[in-house]
């Protein structure tokens, strides 16, 4: 057997399991004797004076101390005072063993703190009967501290989650953008529940897909691999925004048998729960998480508040900005009407085309392009450049130099060239900015080309009025993120339309002054004759 610690005495036997008992008297015979008795019901430790006492308490924490108060070096008192003082043995309970009888000495025993105060002699039955009401008080006052530990913690949890959900309400209430609030709701979500991982994906409902907006402790590879997928995926993710149930598997196990393709995923639970609007689902929140969880009451109402601030959230945005294309909408449609008012003005302005026509490439810069060039057709077929306009007044006097029949840009040769033979708008949404140096005839032209810089989306649009071809107006872009689309199409046809009424207009004003001309020299030549 070991040996008590400070005696020479062999220690009782330690059994495997149950309270622990440390003894402590410096009487070989009493310890013996006690420790024969206790040892019967519970495991025990024996030493012969305080300071090893101490030192055994230390290194394991006994569930009950019973000591003599009379010992030499660290009595009986100073052992409890020392007890007390040391977190990791504060609460065991100490029974004091002493001979000196009397009331005084029990009452300064349990002021010093001891749980109890035998005096000797004692009958067996009183001490085991005490050390067993000890431990078992012990026991319940354990078993209490942890309810109000986890009582504590519970509170600690909720107030934590309820202070999350608050702080999501008030991040979301500025957010006007899915990705925005994808990222408030993924993080919070993750942090709140200690998830190794999570991400939000919205549906496309037209294409019967997922796209996964934000995502946070994925490996780059399983990012990449679904940022998008189908709403028919077998996953929890998708069947939650497929079905509209949340969908709760707190064992790897328990995924497995219900989702066999992820039988090998590291992950342990998982959470995913659907983002409902109107009792529709517009995508799904999931978490996941390294090893197996359980998901109480508690934690799956928060996570489906989540959910739900996030989903009213992200419709929210959309809405807004819905909302918003419809407000830039209507002022771009504000804005464009009033340009062709002041082009219309323009045009009425002046019966001298040329000077009409250069003030209208002028009025389209930059509203409508960053290069604008207006070209009229000849009575032989030939094409005359009479105006051109640039954003950037050096690149301007480039583009005099890059006039027919030199070289007709903006546009491109032959899309001008098709504009003009079919009578009808060409459009070139994005250009292949190598074919317009190929089009470069000599080192001069590829010069000026480069000097020129990139133009990209170029239109052009016959001037015909009365089935009669005029010229045409051609619009291109220099920065990379102006790009035209259909409205600008519409807009710049419509400017066409109103510029070759007013070139007509003007030629045929001019036909009928050169025709009232030639009556009035043909009337003044009979008035002659006769």
């Amino acid at each position: 057997l070991p040996r008590a610690a400070g005696t020479g005495e062999p220690a009782a036997d330690l059994q495997p399991s149950g309270p622990l008992i440390l003894l402590v008297d410096d009487n070989a015979d009493m310890r013996d004797y006690l420790g024969r008795l206790l040892s019967q019901h519970w495991a025990v430790r024996m030493v012969g004076d305080g300071q090893a006492a101490l030192a055994a308490a230390r290194e394991q924490t006994p569930d009950l101390v019973l000591a003599d108060v009379m010992m030499p070096g660290l009595d009986g008192f100073q052992l409890l005072r020392a007890l007390r003082a040391d977190e990791r043995t504060c609460a065991a309970p100490v029974l004091l063993l002493s001979a000196r009888a009397g009331e005084e000495a029990a009452v300064e025993g349990l002021d010093a703190g001891a749980d109890d105060y035998l005096i000797k002699p004692f009958s067996a039955r009183e001490l085991l009967a005490r050390v067993r009401t000890h431990l078992a008080l012990a026991q319940l006052r354990r078993e209490s501290a942890a309810r109000e530990t986890r009582a504590r913690q519970a509170a600690e949890r909720a107030a934590d989650r309820s202070a999350r959900l608050q702080a999501v309400t008030a991040a979301l209430v500025d957010i006007r953008a899915p990705a925005q609030v994808a990222a408030v709701v993924v993080e919070q979500g993750v942090a709140a529940m200690g998830a190794s991982a999570g991400g939000l994906a919205l549906l496309d409902a037209g294409l019967g897909e997922l796209d996964l907006i934000h995502q946070v402790g994925y490996p780059p590879g399983q990012q990449s691999e679904w940022l998008r997928f189908p709403l028919a995926a077998p996953i929890p993710l998708a069947e939650a925004a497929r079905t509209g149930i949340p969908i709760w598997l707190e064992t790897r196990a328990e995924r497995a048998a219900r989702y066999p393709d992820l039988a090998g995923a590291d992950a342990g639970a998982w959470a995913a729960l659907p983002l409902l609007i109107g009792g529709r689902a517009i995508g799904a929140l999931g978490l996941r998480f390294a090893g197996p969880r359980s998901f109480d009451e508690a934690e799956r109402a928060f996570l489906s508040a989540l959910a739900q601030q996030g989903a009213q959230a992200i419709d929210r945005a959309r809405l807004d900005a819905a909302e918003r294309r419809v407000q830039d909408e209507l002022a771009q449609a504000q804005r464009r009407a009033t340009f062709l008012a002041d082009a219309g003005a323009l045009l009425a302005s002046s019966l001298d085309e040329q000077t009409t026509l250069k003030r209208l490439a002028r009025l389209c810069v930059p509203f409508l392009a960053d290069i604008c060039a207006v070209d009229l057709v000849l009575d032989d077929g030939a094409i005359r450049r009479v105006a051109v306009a640039h954003v950037d007044p050096a690149k301007e006097r480039v583009l005099h130099l890059l006039s027919p029949p030199t070289l007709p840009l903006p546009p491109p040769v032959e899309q001008l060239q098709q504009a003009l033979a079919a009578g009808k708008s060409t459009f070139v949404p994005v250009l292949d900015e190598t074919r317009l140096i190929e089009q470069a005839g000599d080192d001069d032209q590829r010069a000026l080309l480069l000097a020129l810089g990139a133009y990209r989306s170029p239109i052009v649009v016959p001037l015909t009025a009365r089935g009669r071809l005029i010229g045409a107006l051609s619009f291109a872009t220099s920065d990379p993120a102006r790009r035209y689309g259909p409205a600008d199409l519409a807009l710049v046809e419509e400017l066409a339309r109103r510029a070759a009424v007013a070139l007509d207009n003007a030629h045929l004003y001019h036909e009928a002054r050169e025709l009232a001309r030639d009556e009035r020299r043909h009337a003044s030549s009979l008035r002659m004759l006769t």
